[in-house]
């Protein structure tokens, strides 16, 4: 079918007049039935950024949605795009793929979906397998996690730091720590990560994540940890203590408190000597009382804390300043 007469379809999705986009959905929805306008016409047509925007992907991404019903076939023609050979066609199925995960009628396409971006996660071209985990990621679907896992190890560096960034923006939304969880997390700690690729990045990260969990995620978390210390960089923790004194990472101080309450002794004695080297540079100071929040919680508590050693680690990090 024409490209012009797709295209003005398309551009009447979005019309001010509520009978044309009545018209035009109809009309493109009875094409798509009929088998006159198929998805790599629509995909064709809107290669070129200049004339669309974001709500006109968002209006064919409903289209395809409510076409057959989500049908499996539409799914799978959408992928085969998100797979070829061509750059601009990819960047527009993705971007499709994604606004259905904000649309009424995902869950009928979720499974097709996730299960698209698994296979796609295996494909030789490692522009797509980066482009599957960005995907991942936006989506926020903590299913992906035991998808994105097994990728941590790719043989192409900006695959697995797009892997390792989705599955961190997705572990907030972890409830229970499986062993996926768990592998991931020892993975992003551990001495594994070429220090001068990602190790700069990490700390950061961590901290943001960090900073969404929960006092049970944060424990659990630091459970695994202390478990499993032989597993994690030393030099990762060290610049976790020190961005916890110098930046005033609060979320950090929690973790790292509910690291040292799980560790064995000869852990302990590191974390301490740690915390005292960095402590004697700066302190961390909260001003203004504490913040509302489990990490502050798990902090006040450590600092009351009956077990010595503990209280001792806490008093070698922070100092209080004006409390209130």
């Amino acid at each position: 079918m024409n490209d012009a007469y797709i295209r003005q379809l398309i551009r009447s999705l979005t019309d001010q007049d509520p009978l044309l986009r009545h018209v035009a959905r109809g009309l493109l929805l009875g094409a798509i039935g009929e088998k006159t306008i198929t998805v790599s016409d629509l995909v064709d047509v809107m290669k070129n950024p200049d004339w669309y925007s974001g709500d006109h992907v968002l209006a064919v991404a409903s289209i395809l949605l409510e076409a057959d019903g989500g049908s499996r076939k539409l799914i799978d023609d959408l992928f085969d795009l998100f797979n070829s050979t061509d750059p601009e066609s990819r960047a527009v199925a993705g971007k499709l793929i994604l606004a259905m995960a904000w649309l009424p009628g995902w869950e009928v396409v979720r499974g097709a979906v996730m299960s698209g971006l698994a296979s796609a996660l295996d494909h030789k071209n490692p522009n797509i397998r980066y482009m599957a985990a960005h995907t991942f990621r936006k989506i926020g679907d903590v299913s992906a996690m035991r998808f994105l896992l097994p990728k941590l190890r790719d043989p192409d560096e900006y695959v697995r730091y797009a892997v390792m960034w989705a599955m961190f923006d997705l572990l907030p939304a972890v409830r229970e720590i499986d062993a996926v969880t768990k592998e991931f997390w020892l993975l992003a700690l551990s001495e594994e990560n070429d220090p001068e690729d990602l190790m700069d990045d990490i700390p950061d990260q961590v901290s943001s994540t960090l900073a969404e969990l929960n006092r049970q995620q944060i424990s659990g978390l630091a459970r695994i940890t202390a478990e499993n210390f032989d597993r994690v960089s030393w030099t990762l923790v060290s610049r976790l203590i020190f961005l916890c004194i110098y930046y005033r990472k609060l979320e950090i101080l929690a973790f790292l408190v509910e690291v040292f309450r799980f560790s064995s002794p000869d852990t302990r004695s590191s974390l301490l000597e740690c915390a005292l080297f960095w402590s004697q540079l700066d302190k961390l100071v909260i001003r203004n009382g504490w913040p509302d929040s489990d990490h502050a919680a798990i902090v006040r508590e450590a600092m009351n804390d009956p077990d010595p050693e503990i209280r001792s680690f806490v008093t070698a990090v922070v100092t209080l300043i004006e409390q209130g």
